[in-house]
């Protein structure tokens, strides 16, 4: 995801897996929200996810600010990544 201007995320929502029989199935089990330093991409402190069963997954964060950012999967149920929908917030979701 790109913006003209840096842009500050302190919190993401991730909805991912596939509809079956009225379940939401095979969420994203392993991820990393990454921001790009203008040279190389870093992962999001607090934005690595191992073993995730949640299709609705919401997680907050120290701030970052960037022009770029990217989900970066490594983990899925089976060989497709369904993904839904990917929101990023300035404010944190905990507060």
């Amino acid at each position: 995801f790109g913006w003209d201007e840096p842009k500050t995320i302190a919190s993401a929502r991730i909805v991912s897996g596939y509809l079956a029989a009225g379940e939401i199935s095979a969420p994203l089990s392993d991820f990393a929200l990454q921001w790009h330093d203008g040279k190389e991409w870093r992962d999001v402190p607090g934005a690595s996810v191992k073993g995730n069963t949640n299709p609705y997954w919401v997680g907050s964060f120290e701030p970052v600010k960037a022009a770029r950012v990217r989900l970066l999967v490594t983990g899925v149920d089976g060989k497709i990544t369904r993904l839904w929908e990917v929101e990023s917030y300035a404010d944190r979701a905990d507060r």
